[in-house]
């Protein structure tokens, strides 16, 4: 059963939605509509994850958000080579 209480609470600006076991937030790619997913085994887990990371002011302390935070701080720095 999801949390549809985690809408309303989500204070990381990277999340998208939720499902029973599962966390959408943004695509770590420059696709728009794309999403990052965290699949886990258990509900149990997923609800850890939500409150220790998106409802609260922890959630600079997420991998996803963390790789979200690179990716923008990516967008500012100059490339120095071209593929």
């Amino acid at each position: 059963m999801s949390n549809k209480t985690i809408d309303a609470l989500a204070v990381c600006p990277f999340y998208v939605r939720e499902s029973s076991k599962t966390i959408a937030c943004e695509g770590l790619i420059d696709v728009p509509g794309s999403l990052s997913v965290l699949h886990f085994l258990h509900e149990s887990e997923k609800l850890l994850h939500e409150r220790d990371f998106c409802t609260c002011k922890n959630c600079q302390g997420c991998p996803v958000f963390l790789a979200l935070q690179e990716k923008y701080s990516e967008r500012r720095k100059p490339y120095a080579f071209k593929c």
